[in-house]
């Protein structure tokens, strides 16, 4: 079962096809050994639509499912029994690996020894094969059972990674968690546990890829942050604390879930009642497709805990807020109707229309509203606000009540209204009614789209399991087109009613095409229902400055944004903006993903564009977007200079100087920014071509240049750089085209495509000589040297670094100069002249130190360590890598890390410590499969399989020289050349298997070169 469900009986495997049976055989192995009723086994076999003849149907699957397992009347080792109303599977012990995992479970909890328990834990979470019964197709004993059953399996997890730190079994915890972080991908704490593992063991890079990928999948996928327990967790490993786990042990304990208590039984309603004697019964009628809202009915339900029983309970108060459309009253009416016979004196509702037309009750007019419904004669209604709602309060005394508030604007429409003590009151709001519980200590729901699982169950109840069956994928696809919204989902479930005919993709194309999104949810014959009518109520109630601020964040270019980006959009101060988009927060217009920032939903975002279309002059969105982008440029500008001090600067094409930039503080407030940043810049830059601002648009990728090298997003660079190559030629300036084609050719250099690199940089060096740019000369011949150096062109490296050094000094530029002493080293080793090689390569070192260049001076630190390492100086080499990767580290550069860590680890080849030439060599791998570097994840390929092959591990060899191999041919689709033609190559140690893996890699690259045939520069290169 901890699985797919696999059967043996007398030692041969059953095969068992019939989805219906492994349905039977899952319940009654679930509950082995205890009766199953014939009612609980027909829910879960037919999910709540059986046939008409249930139990018939159900006996004939049991005969079934017996004569598959060979379960005759008279075999003596009969499992399946049945008696009146249900059946009964009986197992010896040791028969089931669900029982056997509660045993060896319970055996470790009573172990005194730490090493027995983990040793127990280790045989009980090896029998895990995947995720329980997941070739069982029920949904409801995947909602009611199956969660029990992955409970036990956390908490074992939890225990045995607990031991595994104590007992510093790290191998065998990452192991199991990174198993268990496959079968739940969403399970956040499991993922901090597998980051913790890894981090303790040494494994930091892979601490952080493991941490990237939950984050990226959270986002993405979910739409939602990490929790703080993660984002803790992730911070520590960035600090290098040795104890990140006390994080997870400060958060383990969380609140007791509540329970819901049954009424007293005989339970008799109070006879002395000062009203007549009908009873009030206002609730709406329930909703016949209600579906899912399983954990917020919970939370509704606990709040009655107790109060029932208390002589004289407090008034509970619950809020129910979200957007528009997400089915509050839905929920709030469905658990209404629920709990009702926990209120014997009455039902009171009341709509509030705080966001509907026609403007919204007055308190006052609510409270004559529910006298009325108490039977309080008209004429016995005090005119006075306040005096109604102490008369309501009088009436309300002591009576047990449920009063339900529909479609609240606020907490000053609410509080008149409140009952004073007995009384469970249930408000819907699009507003959050902070207000209520700060003051009246209100419960608050927050009330989220549909889950994927729920929003298919809706779309199954209303166009029945047969269509959605039929048609699953695009059932899937219309719900994430409808933003797992319920009256989206309703409204577009009610159109495919209509055309019974018609694709449920098509109509998902519909939806999911936002400029008709509105138009198609749109119902022509219920205002109401209505997805337009219903935003429109809540923005209609905006102030003003709110409705404009909400009509100009759609214009925004990125996927979410804080106060400072809106302040710049909507030309107003940080402050203003921060309490605008508080206020569209709690109307629900917008969610907030982080705790300063904010983003739409793609329905409101839909209905937000239309709404700036019709309101907003073309004058005015034009600004607000050149506000917002020159506040992106200035801002990373500024960025810019903390990674780069001693970058070339070209004047800023600004038209808008924001008045309230964020302040940063320094390289690791930058390197923040614009890691937060990211996806809005690069989207800043397409509106800025898309509005054809061409020296904004190459200047926004000028200053991001050096963070996407560092960080190793090469595919954001490229693309943002063939924008801006587009914008320079056209904005005419041939310093910025030539600037352009360098930087982007630089990209293409990080990514192995060599011939692309060359083309760049030919064309570059043109226009550096036309124009008499001495400094941008010498940048373009530093970066050729690069590439010959890559293409195993040595000498010809040489020459372009020792003429980039000479035009660096002619311009007095000392980091221009470092940069190209570095590469003249570089070539020096290349050409194995170690001597020659140290020289440059310490002036380098020094100048970097003098003016503060940290990248430089990593790199020149990782060049030094690379010549010592090729001289045999390891002890020297491992001091200058050691530096190296702490600045690396600590400046974020990625590449530069990954590129220490594969000297460090050949350095440990060439000393025979494999143990430490593998971990090294994997956080490399890691770093450079995340960053896209080709050239290096080849190197750091190469460098492992050698490792295995100096201890005599030959497939392993194998394996990473091919896949080192795959890289070569996969860059540009050349052939293998025989370059790995051996069998099986002769086991190498030590500096010899060091110089044979860099030669097999140089053999790579030449022949990657030779594929791209590279040219000389140019004649004018000459």
């Amino acid at each position: 079962m901890l699985g797919a469900l696999e059967i043996s009986r007398a030692g041969r495997p059953v095969s068992l096809p019939a989805a219906k049976q492994r349905g039977v055989l899952a319940t009654l192995l679930l509950q082995a050994n205890q009766k199953v009723s014939h009612d609980q086994l027909i829910e879960r076999i037919w999910d709540g639509t059986p046939p008409n003849d249930a139990r018939g149907a159900l006996h004939t699957h049991v005969a079934r499912l017996r004569r598959a397992l060979g379960d005759g009347h008279h075999d003596a080792r009969r499992l399946i029994h049945t008696f009146n109303d249900s059946y009964v599977i009986n197992l010896t012990p040791g028969s089931l690996d669900l029982s056997t995992f509660r045993d060896l479970t319970v055996r470790a909890a009573a172990a005194q020894d730490a090493t027995d328990k983990a040793d127990l834990l280790r045989q009980a979470l090896a029998l895990w094969r995947g995720p329980v019964l997941a070739d069982v197709p029920s949904e409801s004993l995947h909602r009611e059972e199956v969660p029990w059953v992955m409970e036990e399996r956390l908490r074992a997890i939890e225990r045995w990674f607990q031991l595994g730190l104590q007992l510093a079994r790290h191998d065998e915890t990452i192991m199991t968690l990174k198993e268990a972080t496959a079968d739940h991908p969403y399970h956040e704490r499991l993922w901090a546990q597998l980051m913790i593992a890894l981090h303790k063991a040494g494994r930091r890079a892979e601490a952080l890829e493991a941490y990237r990928t939950i984050d990226s999948l959270l986002r993405k996928e979910l739409g939602i942050d990490p929790t703080q327990e993660l984002v803790r967790v992730h911070s520590a490993i960035l600090n290098d604390d040795p104890e990140p786990a006390r994080i997870l042990d400060e958060t383990q304990s969380g609140p007791p879930s509540r329970q819901v208590l049954p009424p007293d039984a005989g339970e008799e309603p109070d006879t002395e009642v000062s009203i007549s004697d009908g009873i009030p019964q206002q609730l709406p009628s329930g909703i016949a497709y209600f579906t899912g809202r399983d954990k917020e009915l919970k939370a509704l339900d606990g709040l009655l805990r107790g109060h029932d029983h208390e002589a004289s309970p407090p008034i509970v108060i619950a809020t129910i807020s979200g957007m528009g459309g997400v089915g509050k009253t839905t929920l709030a009416v469905h658990w209404a109707h629920r709990v009702m016979d926990r209120f014997p004196d009455g039902l009171l509702y009341l709509n509030l229309r705080g966001f509907g037309p026609g403007g919204h009750v007055d308190p006052g007019t609510a409270l004559e509203l529910l006298l009325h419904a108490l039977d309080v004669p008209a004429e016995r209604i005090p005119a006075r606000t306040d005096a109604r709602s102490a008369m309501l309060r009088s009436m309300l005394a002591r009576r047990r009540v449920l009063m339900l508030l529909d479609n609240a604007r606020d907490s000053a429409q609410v509080r008149p209204l409140l009952p004073g003590s007995h009384a469970v009151v249930l408000v819907t709001s699009r507003s959050q009614l902070r207000g209520l519980a700060v003051r009246e200590g209100a419960h608050r729901v927050l009330l989220e789209q549909f889950s994927p699982a729920e929003s298919t169950a809706l779309l199954t109840r209303i166009l029945g399991p047969e269509r959605i069956s039929a048609q699953a994928r695009a059932a899937e696809e219309l719900a994430r087109s409808c933003v797992h919204l319920p009256l989206a989902l309703t409204i577009a479930a009610e159109h495919a009613t209509c055309r019974p005919g018609s694709s449920l993709k098509d109509l998902a194309d519909e939806v999911r095409d936002q400029r008709t999104a509105l138009d198609t949810l749109n119902t022509a014959d219920d205002h109401e229902a209505s997805l337009r009518a219903v935003f429109s109520w809540s923005y209609r109630a905006l102030e003003p400055s709110a409705a404009r601020m909400f009509r100009l964040l759609s214009l925004h270019p990125g996927a979410d944004v804080s106060p400072p980006e809106a302040a710049a959009l909507a030309g107003v101060t940080t402050p203003e903006a921060r309490r605008l988009l508080e206020l569209l927060t709690d109307r629900s217009l917008l969610e907030r993903t982080t705790r300063d920032r904010h983003r739409f939903h793609d329905l409101l975002h839909a209905y937000a564009i239309e709404r700036s279309h019709d309101e907003d002059s073309e004058t005015e969105r034009t600004t607000a977007v050149r506000r917002a982008l020159d506040w992106y440029l200035h801002t990373a500008d500024r960025a810019a200079d903390f990674l780069e001090p001693t970058r070339r600067h070209f004047l800023l094409s600004i038209t808008h100087v924001p008045a309230d930039p964020p302040v940063l503080a320094g390289p690791a407030d930058a390197m923040a920014w614009l890691d937060e940043q990211r996806a809005n810049l690069i989207a800043a830059t397409t509106l800025s071509a898309e509005y054809g601002w061409h020296a904004l648009t190459w200047r926004l990728p000028h200053v991001l240049w050096r963070f996407f090298f560092v960080r190793g997003h090469v595919s954001d660079w490229i693309d943002t750089h063939l924008l801006a190559l587009d914008a320079a030629r056209n904005a005419g300036d041939p310093r910025a085209l030539a600037e352009t084609m360098k930087n982007l050719g630089f990209a293409y250099w990080r990514s192995g495509h060599l011939s692309e690199a060359l083309k760049h940089h030919t064309r570059a060096l043109v226009l550096d000589q036309e124009s008499g740019d001495c400094w941008g000369e010498a940048k373009t011949r530093n970066h050729l040297g690069f590439i010959y150096d890559r293409s195993g062109r040595f000498a010809e490296a040489l020459d372009q670094q020792q003429r980039s050094l000479a035009l660096y000094q002619e311009a007095d530029d000392r980091c221009g100069q470092g940069r190209a002493l570095i590469g003249i080293g570089n070539a020096y080793r290349q050409l194995d002249q170690h001597a020659a090689s140290v020289v440059p390569l310490k002036r380098a070192l020094a100048i970097t130190r003098e003016i503060g260049d940290r990248w430089g001076e990593s790199l020149a630190l990782i060049s030094i360590g690379f010549t010592y390492l090729a001289t045999g100086r390891h002890p020297e080499t491992t001091d200058h890598l050691h530096q190296a990767l702490a600045i690396t580290r600590e400046t974020g550069d990625r590449w530069g890390e990954s590129l220490a860590l594969i000297v460090i680890g050949f350095t440990h080849l060439a000393t025979g410590r494999h143990p430490e030439t593998t971990d090294h060599l994997h956080q490399a791998l890691a770093i450079t499969r995340e960053t896209g570097d080709r050239w290096g994840e080849s190197l750091a390929l190469i460098a492992i399989g050698f490792t295995h092959l100096a201890t005599g591990r030959h497939p392993e060899t194998t394996d990473h020289l091919h896949q080192a191999l795959a890289i070569t041919r996969e860059i540009n689709g050349m052939g293998g050349d025989g370059l790995l033609e051996e069998p099986h190559f002769a086991p190498v140690h030590g500096r010899e298997a060091v110089i044979s893996a860099l030669r097999l890699h140089t053999r790579l690259q030449l022949a990657l070169a030779r594929k791209d045939a590279l040219p000389d520069p140019s004649p004018a290169s000459s």
